[in-house]
């Protein structure tokens, strides 16, 4: 991974360590600069990164057909919680 920031549902048999964590850091949703903006709380914050993610889903799935996104999908609420966010140092340090 070189720049930006990835989303990525855990699944069974998921470790830190299979990351590089030297280079990125493993954050939930709602810790992102890009969505936090001052005028908002947490939690506003948190439903407009939720809503990107859901989004890409389902532009993914409307490209793709697939049952793994269509799951995700219709199973919405549970998945969120299993979303990670994989933040590279270098792109967070551009941030800020």
């Amino acid at each position: 991974m070189s720049g930006g920031v990835a989303y990525v549902l855990m699944s069974v048999g998921f470790t830190e360590k299979r990351c590089n964590l030297d280079s990125v850091d493993l954050e939930p949703l709602v810790e992102d600069p890009l969505f936090a903006a001052p005028d908002k709380s947490r939690d506003e914050s948190r439903e407009l990164e939720a809503k990107v993610v859901k989004d890409l889903v389902a532009r993914h799935f409307e490209l793709t057909a697939s049952p793994r996104a269509a799951w995700i999908l219709n199973n919405w609420t549970e998945a969120l919680a299993r979303f990670i966010k994989v933040f590279p140092h270098e792109h967070k340090r551009v941030l800020a």
